[in-house]
């Protein structure tokens, strides 16, 4: 009778212990392979230190029709800051300060880690250093805000968003309910080994996409992704204050950057 007892107690705890064991090992290698897309796995030290450095208009944007900080952006940085530190190290450290607008008064101290980036070259002094560097940078941004890649013969790739205006009005009820967005990870021109994952919309809504796409398909989009730097393009709808619907990946592009004076 005891035997029995026992018997059924093994039957009902040891499922669950295998459960348990097996859900443990899925998110092990799960959390791997997305630290292998974030390209952050060769990180030695015991801490893992992120600056995100957001876009400064330095004053009204019009053409966004935003005042000094995009309220996007600050989303997007909720959102992967949320995620990253479920799936980094216990002791990642995320901070955010907005970009000045000269490159020149940025601490060097601050451009040492791996970096994050929201905004595109125009607002984000960052991003424009980043750019400058890059030789061989397949990507620009027209003065549209659309976003081109141009392929080694000549042809191209363009992405441009769409502006929603029911009442031909250009200032108040103006929004982009259609944008793009680059999502860029490639190797620090500043400290060798880290890293910098950049996320610069046509404009501030598609920031915002990229960085949900991002943190909700990050296990998904690994398996497409064969090169060490890579590049990703996104596209998303959204109304004033958030998106409708969910972001969708347009292409990938493989990279392989080559940095001036290197």
């Amino acid at each position: 009778m005891l035997w029995e007892v026992v018997w059924d107690l093994l039957l009902l705890i040891v499922p669950v212990l295998i459960g348990f064991a097996f859900n443990l090992l899925r998110n092990y290698y799960k959390k791997k392979s997305i630290k292998n897309l974030l390209r952050f796995e060769n990180e030695k030290d015991e801490t893992l230190d992120i600056n995100c450095f957001t876009a400064n208009p330095g004053i009204r944007d019009t053409g966004e029709l935003v005042e000094l900080g995009y309220v996007f952006e600050y989303m997007a940085i909720g959102e992967i800051k949320s995620e990253f530190y479920e799936i980094l190290p216990n002791g990642t450290n995320i901070n955010v300060s907005m970009a000045n607008l000269q490159f020149e008064k940025i601490s060097p101290t601050l451009l040492k880690n791996n970096l994050l980036v929201i905004g595109g070259p125009f607002h984000n002094a960052v991003t424009r250093d980043l750019f400058s560097k890059i030789e061989n940078l397949p990507f620009h941004f027209e003065e549209d805000a659309s976003l081109v890649y141009t392929y080694e013969d000549g042809t191209t790739d363009k992405y441009t968003p769409s502006l929603y205006d029911p009442n031909n009005n250009k200032d108040k009820n103006s929004f982009y309910d259609n944008d793009y967005a680059l999502i860029l990870n490639v190797k620090s021109p500043y400290v060798k080994g880290k890293r910098i994952i950049l996320i610069a919309g046509c404009r501030s809504v598609g920031c915002y996409g990229a960085s949900i796409y991002l943190t909700e398909h990050l296990y998904d989009i690994k398996k497409q992704i064969k090169s060490d730097e890579y590049a990703l393009v996104i596209t998303c709808n959204g109304e004033k204050e958030n998106l409708i619907g969910k972001p969708k990946l347009c292409n990938v592009y493989p990279l392989e950057i080559k940095y001036k004076n290197k």
